[in-house]
């Protein structure tokens, strides 16, 4: 709770410095459509999730993200709203093979998720970001 309320102070404290200093500047959305709400903890309740759509929908974010399991609660909870639903697939480590996440990503899209974040696999990045230098130092 602390976190969503230190979100929200930021949020508004962003607000107003750009009212204040920049008047001249024109949002072409709300500031609130640039975020997107999360919770992600795997031990996290359904309350959690309803609690998470209420502020959602209450604030005007882009998306809410959950756990793919959620998935089908956000939906249900942001069907009447421009809130959009994001789904974590992979997630927190990325080690499961590519056919896991491609179910998981087509059960979430089944579900009504719009958008889909995908965890890659640490040691996989950290191999292209190491053939990267060893290019980078030889050419």
């Amino acid at each position: 709770m602390i976190s969503t309320v230190t979100n929200l102070l930021f949020l508004l404290l962003i607000t107003s410095a750009m009212a204040t200093f920049i008047p001249t500047i024109q949002v072409l959305r709300p500031l609130s459509k640039y975020f997107d709400h999360t919770v992600l903890k795997p031990d996290a309740p359904i309350e959690a999730i309803e609690v998470l759509c209420k502020e959602a929908r209450e604030y005007d974010f882009a998306s809410v993200c959950v756990n793919s399991a959620f998935v089908p609660l956000a939906s249900k909870l942001l069907a009447d709203s421009s809130v959009m639903v994001c789904a974590v697939v992979g997630f927190p480590l990325g080690a499961c093979s590519t056919h896991t996440k491609v179910f998981e990503t087509n059960y979430c899209i089944d579900n009504g998720a719009v958008e889909i974040d995908m965890v890659l696999i640490s040691i996989v990045i950290l191999q292209i970001f190491y053939m990267f230098v060893c290019v980078s130092l030889y050419d």
